[in-house]
């Protein structure tokens, strides 16, 4: 983030943050933005994956924290944070896990490991936050987990910053 990036996640975690939240919240971030594209080679990724993972486990055994909150894309970024997420959960910590990528499906729908894998990560979850509904219907179908286990909060911009038309809030759509 510190680079400049303004990509989907990036960009909301940052409203987040920023945001009327952050004052009853003292926010602790680790930042997994990706630093280039296309990615750097993989052995570099592992390289910062590792390093991050490192800094985790030093919050979750250092730090006292009520909530844990992970943003994950696709592919290696997906399963990196559900791990972070699992071992979130198994030390007693309620994990709030956001999806943010519109490939999710693509991925599950094509490899039985990310389907077990999603659910094996969100049944640990205190809640998985989807984009909009029709997300929160496929990862229910997908994983077979309740109702109950997925909230949805539709995708947030700061429409201010686009001039001429007025935006009404809307659902993003699977």
């Amino acid at each position: 983030m510190k680079n400049g990036t303004i990509g989907g996640t990036a960009f909301a975690c940052r409203s987040l943050v920023s945001g009327p939240l952050s004052e009853r919240i003292k926010w602790i971030k680790l930042d997994y933005t990706m630093k280039s594209l296309p990615p750097p080679f993989i052995g570099i990724r592992l390289i910062h994956a590792l390093k991050r993972m490192g800094k985790y486990l030093n919050y979750l055994i250092n730090e006292k924290l009520d909530c844990i909150l992970i943003f994950s894309s696709t592919g290696l970024s997906f399963l990196e944070k559900g791990l972070m997420a699992k071992i979130g959960s198994l030390v007693g910590i309620p994990v709030y896990f956001c999806p943010r990528s519109g490939n999710m499906n693509k991925l599950m729908d094509s490899s039985y490991f990310f389907r077990s894998f999603a659910q094996w990560v969100f049944r640990g979850c205190e809640q998985v936050v989807c984009q909009s509904d029709s997300w929160r219907v496929y990862y229910q179908e997908v994983t077979s987990l309740p109702d109950e286990q997925f909230t949805v909060i539709p995708n947030w911009i700061d429409t201010s910053r686009y001039p001429g038309k007025q935006f009404t809030g809307g659902e993003s759509r699977l």
